[in-house]
């Protein structure tokens, strides 16, 4: 029961991401004469040096906002001995430590952006390395691979505490996340979360205009929220959903990681289950046929153990 849907959309969700992380590269290039262009000089633009781009995008436009000439030269100072990112490196982990708290109110969650003027570069090691072995075998490597190119690692959590993670739409390819003890809990995170990145990505693609208005409450956060909410909230966890199954059919999971897959299927089906009545109307305010069906052979198929 691997996912189908994920490898066809592909072209579509990595022409997006290269597209963006061009145009920040380009926007960098007007906000400063001499802006490091190196992390996108050699070869294809992978998911890490997408995420890289960004994420000293959106420093450098927080210190040309403050006016702090001193830290932006010292920034720049510090990017411009890099080499460029390796191709083969697609994932990159960052410590919470090794990242700049950005205060914006543009952004509803804390914007933590990687520092370059640390001494340690992004590493491809870390407590959530091994979660990345439960991706290729349930189908669900492609996807976080498309679209994650940075995990910022905020906190450790033991059994039973609640796990902190979440995107922001202006970092696509960045998540930032607790991490677990247990592999598949981190597993089922990057999943997650890359969900919400895949859909922002096809969102771009597409063009999709999505109005504010009307809204639905939403069975995850226990409020009213627009299309764009409700929409995440139903290809995020149809794809947990899908992979932890797949998990189940495809790993031998620990007895701990198997009781904990089938107790999260029940949960979120049952949420996913709450939306069956409004479904086809938030569905109608998705103006691209295309991107509706996608995200209706989604929902669905988080419903029949064949999807």
């Amino acid at each position: 029961m691997k996912s189908t849907s994920i490898s066809d959309e592909a072209e579509a969700v990595v022409s997006a991401r290269n597209k963006r992380a061009l145009e920040k590269s380009a926007a960098m290039r007007k906000l400063l004469s001499d802006a490091p262009t190196f992390l996108l000089a050699d070869g294809p633009v992978t998911a890490a040096k997408a995420a890289l781009v960004d994420h000293l995008f959106y420093l450098v436009l927080d210190l040309i906002k403050r006016g702090d000439a001193t830290s932006l030269k010292r920034l720049l100072d510090d990017v411009f001995p890099w080499q460029p990112v390796p191709v083969s490196e697609d994932v990159f982990f960052v410590s919470k430590n090794d990242c700049i708290h950005v205060d914006d109110s543009a952004f509803s969650s804390p914007i933590l952006l990687y520092d370059f003027s640390t001494s340690v570069q992004p590493s491809t090691s870390s407590s959530i390395w091994e979660a990345l072995n439960y991706l290729k075998p349930t189908g669900f490597d492609d996807l976080v691979r498309q679209c994650l190119g940075m995990v910022i690692e905020l906190d450790g959590r033991q059994q039973g505490e609640h796990l902190e993670s979440y995107t922001i739409t202006a970092l696509r390819g960045s998540i930032y996340m607790d991490y677990h003890p247990m592999d598949i809990r981190n597993a089922e995170t990057l999943v997650h979360e890359s969900g919400h990145n895949w859909l922002n990505y096809l969102f771009d693609h597409f063009g999709e205009p999505l109005p504010s208005r009307p809204v639905w409450f939403s069975p995850w956060r226990g409020e009213e929220r627009p299309v764009a909410g409700i929409v995440h909230g139903i290809v995020a966890f149809s794809f947990v959903v899908r992979f932890l199954r797949s998990a189940l059919e495809f790993i031998d999971l620990p007895a701990a990681e198997q009781t904990y897959a089938m107790s999260q299927i029940k949960s979120q089906v049952a949420r996913l289950s709450a939306l069956r009545s409004t479904f086809p109307e938030v569905l109608s305010h998705i103006a691209t046929p295309k991107l509706r069906g996608i995200i209706s052979d989604l929902y669905y198929g988080a419903f029949s153990d064949d999807a």
